[in-house]
This record gives structure tokens, sequence and C-alpha cells, in this order.
């Protein structure tokens, strides 16, 4: 993110951990091609990978980030291919094996391919995750050697959905099985005591949180253990104490935060229509081609009035764009997907009145990454 657009990961904010951090050095310097990583939402994913990818941009290391949601080709080798500076996806063989080479000259470093979020990567013609998984693991399998490397991380009920269908059947032999893991991959875990403690400090003084470590009850710490909810605690009483005494917090700072930053009537039915358009179209990233079918958001998202809704619920880290290329239109995404999730239970409510559908309207929609973050906040 910039500055008037905070972004998920903030460096000094960044807590590391020696077991998870240990899986990733001997990642890299073993033989395997491939490391997966799975966590919950809000567990760290995106975090530990782009600390990762800087820390290996210093190192020497070649290091290009894709984030799944938007930043990605339709084709992984052909965005590669491109990416790397080939003509086309038949030359990228030769390409990956000639930086190899010189990986090997240099003696130490290596070229790494990072694919964040699998599990958001949709495509207007319903092509999502498995698709994207077997494309990746097509490229694994032809990756010339240890000096060539993937990552990809996933959300772990998505991918527990992938393996009930079958569709882990990946070429399991080319990935990295972590230490003391029963499985091949590295699955993140929520913050223990002792480090939730380093990280609430540095949430302490960089929202200016008038409320010690010590104060927090047990129950309200063992909720915040996941990062995203102590980011959106934060943010949500950014100079001021927290109402540790208060039920209901987690579902109170979710309103805050969604209330404070979402407060005119204006912005408010902006937000609807857009969780309504993602909510029609079964997916939680919109491409700005879509929105044609909405004429007034569509035009609220081309506008260049700095104090649009749009613009306002970007610069307020409600909002996220990727911007577009030649090859797609710009995307639209909540920056966080449980305040997406929330969002969309506060329409979805709405429309059944009682609620007495709500579970069942959201278990539909299998597909739909904020319904299914819904069903786990």
């Amino acid at each position: 993110g910039r500055g008037d657009r905070p972004g998920i990961y903030v460096p000094e904010l960044y807590v590391s951990s020696s077991q998870t951090e240990a899986a990733l050095a001997d990642f890299l310097k073993g033989d395997a091609a491939a490391l997966v990583i799975l966590g919950e939402t809000g567990i760290g994913k995106t975090n530990l990978l782009c600390h990762w990818a800087s820390d290996l941009s210093q190192d020497g290391h070649a290091v290009f980030y894709y984030d799944c949601a938007g930043s990605i080709h339709d084709s992984i080798e052909t965005g590669l291919a491109r990416d790397l500076g080939a003509a086309n996806a038949d030359e990228l063989n030769d390409v990956l094996q000639h930086i190899s080479e010189l990986a090997a000259a240099n003696g130490r470093s290596r070229l790494i391919l990072i694919f964040d979020a699998i599990n958001e990567y949709r495509r207007p013609n319903q092509v999502g995750t498995a698709h994207l998984l077997r494309q990746i693991d097509a490229l694994v399998g032809r990756l010339p050697d240890r000096n060539v490397k993937v990552v990809f991380s996933c959300r772990t009920v998505p991918w527990r959905q992938l393996h009930n269908t079958g569709k882990t059947q990946l070429l399991w032999h080319h990935y990295h099985q972590p230490e003391g893991a029963g499985e091949p991959f590295l699955l993140l875990q929520q913050l223990d005591e002792e480090t939730f403690a380093l990280v609430y400090e540095k949430y302490r003084a960089h929202f200016n949180l008038q409320t010690e470590h010590d104060q927090i009850p047990p129950a309200l710490r063992e909720n915040l253990t996941r990062p995203f909810f102590l980011r959106m605690l934060a943010e949500a009483y950014s100079g001021r104490g927290i109402p540790v005494a208060q039920d209901s917090l987690l579902l109170n700072i979710f309103k805050r935060f969604y209330e404070e930053r979402i407060n005119s009537r204006e912005d408010q039915k902006f937000i609807e229509g857009l969780v309504q358009a993602m909510y029609e179209r079964n997916r939680s990233i919109l491409w700005f081609d879509d929105l044609e079918a909405y004429p007034d958001l569509y035009a609220e998202l081309l506008s260049e009035d700095p104090d649009s809704s749009y613009q306002r619920m970007l610069a307020r880290g409600i909002l996220s764009e990727t911007p577009g290329d030649f090859f797609q239109s710009a995307q639209v995404r909540f920056l966080y997907d449980p305040l997406g999730s929330y969002a969309l239970a506060r329409l979805l409510y709405r429309q059944e009145r009682d609620g007495s559908h709500l579970t069942a309207l959201i278990r539909e929609k299998r597909d739909f990454h904020l319904a299914l973050s819904l069903i786990h906040i």
C-alpha cells in the first residue's frame, strides 16, 4: 500500500517466526522445486511472503511475486515468458534453463516465483483455483533444477475442498516437506502467547493504542492470535483504549471499522451495490469490465472526482484496486476479505429480514470465498 492507502503488509509490524523462517531457508537451499503454504484467513500468509520476498531480493535472489487475485496472466507460461523477456511461451524452457545456468555460475542466487493466494484466482468464464493449480504444478514439473523454485499459498478451507474433490493430485515428489511435518506443505499456525505479546507491542506503538498487553483478557487474546483481527482492532481503536470488557468485541470491531469508514449514505449505497454485484456474479474480485452491466457502479469506478465514493473507499482502506494492462481491465476487491464478508452479511440479512435463510444462501455460494470466510469468522 501507499501512505494514504494502507496495504495488508506493513514491514514495521512484521514479527518473524523462527520455525517458519527455518522451513523457508531449508526449502531455499534444498533440492525440492516447490513449496505449498497453507493457513486460515488472516493468519499472515501474504505478510510472510511479502517479507520473505523482500529478504530474498536483498540477498541477491531474483523474485517474481504474483497476486493471484489480479496480477497474473490467464496462462501461467505465457505470462511468465513475457515477464522473463521471452518472445512467447515456446521459449520458456530455454529461458528458465539459461537463468538456472547463470544462478549456478553465481553460486548462491536463485529465481523464486511466488504465487500468493491461489484460492482468489477467478476469471469471467468461472475458471478458478483448480485450473490455476494445474498450471502451477505443470510449471513445477518442467523447472530445470534447484536454482528455479516455485512457492504458492492457499487458504486452508479452499485447499481442503480441492483435496476432497481429488484436485490436489500433484507431482508431489517435486515438493518440499518441512522437517517434522507429516505432509508436504507448510501450515501456518496462530500466534503463540509469547509471539503475540511481541506483535501486540508493535501494533500498540504503531497505532497508539491506549491499552496495555496485560489488560487484554485471555479469551480476547486467543481471538487476536490471528493477525488480521489484531490489525482490524488496532485500526478501529487507534489512539484510544480498547473496550476489553465488551461482549462480542470482534463483531463490534467489524461494525465499528465499517461504520466509521463507510459513514455516508452515498458510500453505503456504493458498497452495497458492489457487494450485490459480487454476490450475483459469485466472485469476490470484479473486473471493471464486469461492472458495465451496473451503470451506476461503473460510472463511479471511472469517475475522476477525488472525492467520489470509490476514491474514498480506496483511501480509507476498504477497497483495493489492481491496475489493468493491455490484456485485461483493472480489478476491484475488498482489501480485507472478512470485512467484505461482513458487508455481505449486512446486505443478505437486510434482504432476508429475519435472517432465517442466511446460512443456506451463503452455503449455496461455495465458490464465493467471501461467503466461505463469513461462515468461519
